[in-house]
């Protein structure tokens, strides 16, 4: 886990206990970033959900060009909650990588980092896509 593994673990209880630690200028980036990293694992269903899994795999293995539409009607069928909250996380890191020249976390960098945090199979879909197309 990125940042400070006991800054991280002690603002995750604030929040747990209903608190809203503040932030300020000098707080660690690693720490925040490690924090919503945290948060999106410990959801129950990720936030692309479950379903997703295998179509979006298999997607990005075997029709990389059809992925555009395929991840537009996910993210449409999603809950308002996941979708509102995809948004604002994908705003945020939009606002990121545009200080990309000094934090060197450009939007691959990003999507490396918080992608398998938003999207991950159970233990039965991984065998399934990865699985080659047969042609």
């Amino acid at each position: 886990m990125g940042g400070n593994h006991d800054r991280i673990q002690e603002l995750r209880q604030q929040f747990d206990l209903g608190r809203n630690p503040s932030f300020d200028d000098k707080e660690d980036p690693h720490v925040v970033a490690g924090l919503i990293k945290l948060y999106l694992r410990r959801l129950p269903e990720p936030l692309l959900l479950f379903a997703n899994y295998t179509t979006l795999i298999s997607t990005c293995r075997d029709a990389e060009d059809t992925l555009p539409d395929v991840l537009k009607k996910a993210i449409a069928a999603l809950p308002l909650e996941n979708h509102l909250l995809l948004k604002y996380l994908a705003d945020f890191l939009v606002s990121v990588s545009q200080h990309a020249e000094k934090s060197k976390m450009g939007i691959n960098n990003l999507a490396t980092v918080f992608g398998p945090n938003l999207l991950r199979g159970t233990t039965s879909a991984y065998p399934a896509c990865w699985k080659k197309k047969k042609n």
